[in-house]
Protein backbone atom coordinates (compact mmCIF):
# COMPACT_ATOMS: atom_id res chain seq x y z
CA UNK A 1 0.00 0.00 0.00
CA UNK A 2 1.60 3.26 -1.12
CA UNK A 3 1.09 6.36 0.99
CA UNK A 4 0.48 9.90 -0.18
CA UNK A 5 2.57 12.61 1.42
CA UNK A 6 0.00 15.37 1.77
CA UNK A 7 2.43 17.30 3.92
CA UNK A 8 5.90 16.61 5.15
CA UNK A 9 6.27 17.36 8.83
CA UNK A 10 9.39 16.98 10.88
CA UNK A 11 9.28 15.74 14.45
CA UNK A 12 10.02 19.29 15.60
CA UNK A 13 7.07 20.66 13.60
CA UNK A 14 4.74 18.03 15.03
CA UNK A 15 5.88 18.83 18.55
CA UNK A 16 5.41 22.56 17.86
CA UNK A 17 1.87 21.89 16.63
CA UNK A 18 1.25 19.78 19.75
CA UNK A 19 2.54 22.52 22.05
CA UNK A 20 0.32 25.04 20.26
CA UNK A 21 -2.68 22.72 20.65
CA UNK A 22 -1.84 22.18 24.33
CA UNK A 23 -1.86 25.95 24.87
CA UNK A 24 -5.52 26.15 23.79
CA UNK A 25 -7.94 26.73 26.69
CA UNK A 26 -10.12 23.86 25.42
CA UNK A 27 -10.19 21.50 22.46
CA UNK A 28 -13.08 21.66 20.02
CA UNK A 29 -13.95 21.24 16.37
CA UNK A 30 -13.47 25.01 15.96
CA UNK A 31 -9.88 24.78 17.26
CA UNK A 32 -9.17 21.90 14.89
CA UNK A 33 -10.67 23.89 11.99
CA UNK A 34 -8.28 26.78 12.76
CA UNK A 35 -5.31 24.42 12.72
CA UNK A 36 -6.47 22.95 9.39
CA UNK A 37 -6.41 26.48 7.95
CA UNK A 38 -3.04 27.25 9.52
CA UNK A 39 -1.47 24.01 8.23
CA UNK A 40 -2.95 23.34 4.77
CA UNK A 41 -2.19 19.86 3.52
CA UNK A 42 -2.09 18.40 7.03
CA UNK A 43 -5.04 16.24 8.03
CA UNK A 44 -6.27 16.78 11.60
CA UNK A 45 -8.75 14.44 13.31
CA UNK A 46 -10.24 14.91 16.76
CA UNK A 47 -11.35 11.88 18.79
CA UNK A 48 -11.09 10.30 22.24
CA UNK A 49 -8.10 8.24 23.32
CA UNK A 50 -10.36 5.18 23.69
CA UNK A 51 -11.01 5.40 19.93
CA UNK A 52 -7.31 4.76 19.27
CA UNK A 53 -7.32 1.21 20.66
CA UNK A 54 -3.87 -0.13 21.44
CA UNK A 55 -1.95 2.36 19.27
CA UNK A 56 0.84 4.14 21.11
CA UNK A 57 0.88 7.93 20.66
CA UNK A 58 3.72 9.74 18.94
CA UNK A 59 3.75 12.32 21.75
CA UNK A 60 1.66 12.75 24.89
CA UNK A 61 0.34 15.95 26.44
CA UNK A 62 -1.70 16.56 29.59
CA UNK A 63 -5.06 16.89 27.77
CA UNK A 64 -4.47 14.70 24.69
CA UNK A 65 -2.14 12.43 22.73
CA UNK A 66 -0.96 12.99 19.17
CA UNK A 67 -0.90 10.06 16.76
CA UNK A 68 0.63 10.06 13.27
CA UNK A 69 -1.58 9.17 10.30
CA UNK A 70 -0.62 8.02 6.81
CA UNK A 71 -3.07 8.17 3.92
CA UNK A 72 -3.28 5.51 1.23
CA UNK A 73 -2.88 6.41 -2.43
CA UNK A 74 -5.65 3.91 -3.18
CA UNK A 75 -9.09 4.88 -1.99
CA UNK A 76 -8.01 7.59 0.41
CA UNK A 77 -7.95 5.23 3.42
CA UNK A 78 -5.85 6.28 6.34
CA UNK A 79 -3.99 4.35 9.01
CA UNK A 80 -2.12 5.10 12.20
CA UNK A 81 1.62 4.93 11.68
CA UNK A 82 4.84 5.36 13.61
CA UNK A 83 6.74 6.23 10.42
CA UNK A 84 7.40 9.96 10.45
CA UNK A 85 8.23 9.88 6.71
CA UNK A 86 4.74 8.53 5.93
CA UNK A 87 2.95 11.02 8.18
CA UNK A 88 0.36 13.12 6.38
CA UNK A 89 -1.89 13.91 9.30
CA UNK A 90 -2.38 13.98 13.03
CA UNK A 91 -5.00 12.49 15.32
CA UNK A 92 -5.69 14.52 18.45
CA UNK A 93 -6.90 11.89 20.93
CA UNK A 94 -8.48 13.60 23.93
CA UNK A 95 -7.91 12.09 27.35
CA UNK A 96 -11.12 11.00 29.00
CA UNK A 97 -11.54 11.93 32.62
Amino acid sequence: MECINLATLSGQEIEAIGASLAAQPSMSDAVVARFKQQYPGVSFTLCFESDMGSHDPYVEYKQFDLHLVAHSAQGGCSRVTTDLKACSGLVIALHEE
